[in-house]
């Protein structure tokens, strides 16, 4: 009896074991697709409907209870002007033209107040607007002091004296007349101021 070499009997074995049914090496295609199609359609239907209905009805009644603090007396108004001139070395003349309101109470210190408002025309129209107070001490006969803005000059003080007629006028003026030195130059400056304010009310 003839035997075969056990090289072959173990090929042999080897052949019957993967031909049994068996495949020895997956060839399927990778076809686990996720086919889970979860259609969740539930739609957060739950609408914001809260109208926001709170109506701002806060009403403004902060009353205006500010006091009127306009003092009661006479008022006065009328024209003011005040001439600056140089004629020896710097040669100017200009007129500060404007107006002037007082007013007399009192309930306030001195009686007699108020202020001016006026523009140079020519020389001097670089200086601005020119602003100050006209208060007055005195009775029926009243005196005061303006001051005003005067280019190289500087602010420039003119004393006054004037009438005070109760339900009539105010009225004031000046003329000085004072010697500047700019720059070794001596300059002259002969100052005329006047106003008359009638009663207004």
């Amino acid at each position: 009896m003839s035997r075969l070499p056990l090289a072959l009997l173990l090929l042999g074995s080897v052949a019957c074991h993967t031909t049994d049914g068996i495949t020895p090496e997956d060839t399927s295609p990778e076809g686990d697709a996720d086919t889970d199609t979860d259609t969740d359609t539930d739609a957060d239907t739950d609408a914001d409907t809260d109208a926001d209905t709170d109506a701002d009805t806060d009403a403004d009644t902060d009353a205006d209870t500010d006091a009127d603090t306009d003092i009661e007396g006479e008022h006065y108004a009328g024209d003011f002007q005040v001439t600056l001139a140089e004629t020896q070395s710097w040669f100017f003349e200009d007129t500060c033209v404007g107006e002037a309101t007082l007013l007399y109470s009192l309930e306030q210190d001195p009686p007699l107040q108020g202020d001016f408002v006026c523009t140079f025309q020519g020389d001097l129209s670089s200086a601005g607007e020119q602003t100050g107070a006209l208060d007055a001490t005195g009775d029926s006969v009243i005196s005061g002091n303006i001051a005003i803005e005067v280019p190289y000059l500087g602010t420039y003080e003119v004393p006054w004296e004037g009438t005070y007629e109760s339900g009539v006028a105010v009225t004031g003026a000046a003329e000085t007349t004072r010697t500047f030195e700019i720059f070794g130059t001596q300059y002259t400056v002969v100052t005329t101021m006047a106003f008359s304010a009638p009663f207004v009310e």
